[in-house]
């Protein structure tokens, strides 16, 4: 409850009391270990939003977080311009913005605590890192979906945006649908010119907590098959993908900052991690190609793969279609199971929705 109560503080007027009670009563109501956690947290926060009647309580201090990422970004992008690793480089100050996760209670809490942060998180490096592998992803894919999370950290994005930009891939930025806790919303993007920084940017399309995959729009599922990776940022969007599969690569930028992510990542909490997720099977021409060989300097990817069964999931036709993905034997490393983008149209199919074994930490 301490981010409902979080936020109901930065709303002001007394609200805390009638916040709590709704958030309490949707537990009550929806709290099952074979739910989706974000999909409960998505509704607590619709109910508390509510009962005290604001749309966005996080406005004020979103503001103040791009505020304070500006100069720590501005000097990032120097760097990376100076830098010898100019990805690792751009990497770390994305990963360092992650931090900016108002009210969870394991990151800060003011914008103004970022200067004091910023360096030693940095200088902590990687307890993942898949900068290698992003790099070869990278060598083979024409576009990159790049998800955002916090206000403020999507400021230090915009400097890994801007050199895979120049890397000559097309970057489409997605953003919350609507407004929920301190993640980027359109009109944030807007405010800090985010909107220009990316080739296309849309939404996730509605209010969650991360990105409902049983209901993505359709020209953001169109942007996925035809960019061919995916990075996600934070918590919320790593949690978001539990216990699904996409048909391309997807790369978590984040900061463990909860116990139950870190140990599904196999990291100690309040580590800095790039983890890439292979999917179990590539239909993908260039990517099929890799997985039956070896480059110079580089494994094939097939050891990340898992021999989870797919199950049929309902169809749009038209449109890739992301199904969940039933638990098997061989998880990724850390325990993540990938997700899987299904494209083109397929036979509907009545199905058991079946979820993998997990800790449940509601985003609240």
């Amino acid at each position: 409850m301490r981010r409902v109560l979080f936020q109901s503080r930065l709303e002001g007027g007394g609200s805390e009391f009638e916040a709590v009670k709704a958030a309490a009563e949707v537990l009550a109501e929806r709290m099952d270990p074979d739910k989706d956690s974000v999909g409960i947290a998505t509704e607590v926060h619709r109910r508390a939003y509510e009962a005290i009647r604001s749309k966005d309580p996080y406005l004020d201090i979103k503001k103040r977080a791009d505020e304070a990422a500006e100069p720590f970004a501005k000097a990032l992008g120097e760097m990376v311009d100076s830098s010898d690793d100019p990805l690792r480089t751009a990497i770390m100050g994305a990963v360092a913005g992650n931090i900016m996760d108002f009210g969870a209670g394991s990151a800060i809490d003011d914008p103004d605590m970022f200067p004091a942060v910023y360096d030693s998180i940095v200088a902590e490096g990687l307890g993942i890192d898949d900068i290698g592998e992003l790099e070869s992803i990278l060598e083979e894919v024409p576009g990159v979906v790049y998800m955002f999370d916090n206000c403020g950290e999507s400021r230090m994005d915009m400097v890994l945006i801007a050199l895979l930009r120049r890397m000559g891939k097309r970057v489409v930025g997605v953003v919350r649908g609507a407004p929920i806790l301190n993640d980027v919303t359109e009109e944030d993007a807007v405010r800090i010119g985010l909107d220009k920084a990316v080739d296309r940017l849309l939404s996730t399309g509605k209010f969650y907590v991360g990105i409902d995959w049983d209901d993505v729009p359709g020209d953001l599922a169109e942007e996925i098959a035809g960019c061919g990776l995916i990075i996600a940022k934070g918590m919320a969007n790593y949690e978001a993908t539990s216990g699904r599969r996409l048909d391309v690569p997807i790369v978590h930028i984040l900061r463990s900052k909860c116990g139950p992510v870190a140990r599904s990542l196999g990291v100690p909490q309040n580590v800095n991690v790039v983890k890439v997720i292979r999917p179990r099977g590539i239909q993908h021409e260039r990517q099929t190609s890799r997985r039956h060989g070896r480059r110079e300097g580089h494994e094939a990817p097939s050891a990340h793969r898992d021999q989870t069964q797919d199950h049929p999931s309902r169809s749009r036709p038209s449109l890739p279609l992301v199904s969940p993905e039933v638990p098997g034997d061989g998880r990724h490393q850390g325990g993540h199971p990938g997700m899987r983008l299904q494209v083109g149209a397929h036979e509907a199919h009545h199905r058991r929705r079946l979820r993998p074994r997990s800790e449940h930490r509601i985003l609240i």
